[in-house]
């Protein structure tokens, strides 16, 4: 009886992994079908240097293969270690790599916005500045954290704010539309590539790195990557409001 009951468990446990497996494949065959259509111009916004690898790379290389011209406004230079100048030097290397031209990125330093998870960014100075971004490249796509900051940093939270308060004051053009990088809880997070057909099936809009890709995001940040799932294989998106 204790043997059949082994024998299922083990069937049960190769089963599972043999559906992960062929989603999987099939998810690389189909990863095109759910990203964001028809962007032109798109407006990043993060928070720190590294941001734009470690939770958005793989929207960065598909919204760059979809032929959009993709700016990158990162409203800290990341100094909270005392490391500003090297953290934006990293910055302009990893968007090199990720292929965002050096003419479109905007590196913001503002004394009431330090990076530093204890400090409140002003919901309405981060709105004014990323209103003056999507005016001045005249975005139709403006893409940033969630709710929950992802990682639930403080100063990811305060740029979610930023654009939502902005959204609720009608100051982003209605043909500007926001979308919000989806958050998990830490079970979904650390359970690696097999929530990566949850986070596709559940999202409104999805990005998903091929095998070939993934490697490359690693590179790019090989001290601050995660070996997770969500953070290096795929990006998950809803509309925001």
């Amino acid at each position: 009886m204790e043997y059949r009951w082994w024998c299922s468990i083990y069937v049960f446990i190769i089963s599972f992994f043999l559906l992960c497996y062929l989603f999987l494949c099939k998810l690389c065959r189909l990863r095109t079908h759910k990203r964001i259509d028809a962007v032109r111009k798109a407006l990043l916004v993060i928070a720190h240097p590294d941001d734009e690898c470690m939770f958005f790379g793989p929207c960065v290389i598909g919204l760059l293969e979809q032929e959009c011209e993709l700016y990158l406004l990162c409203l800290s230079i990341g100094d909270y270690y005392r490391q500003g100048k090297e953290r934006k030097e990293e910055l302009h290397s990893s968007c090199r790599t990720l292929g965002i031209r050096n003419d479109n990125i905007i590196i913001v330093q503002h004394s009431n916005m330090p990076d530093d998870p204890d400090c409140l960014w002003s919901s309405s100075l981060v709105g004014r500045i990323v209103q003056k971004y999507i005016k001045c490249f005249s975005v139709d796509a403006v893409i940033t954290f969630d709710h929950l900051g992802v990682s639930g940093h403080s100063n990811h939270v305060a740029v979610h704010n930023g654009i939502v308060d902005l959204l609720r004051k009608g100051r982003i053009p209605p043909e500007c539309k926001v979308f919000a990088l989806e958050s998990v809880n830490k079970l979904r997070k650390y359970c690696s590539l097999l929530d990566v057909p949850l986070s596709y099936i559940l999202s409104d809009h999805a990005y998903v790195l091929p095998w070939s890709m993934v490697s490359l995001v690693k590179v790019i940040c090989p001290t601050r990557a995660r070996c997770c799932g969500f953070a290096i294989c795929t990006a998950t998106f809803h509309a925001t409001w």
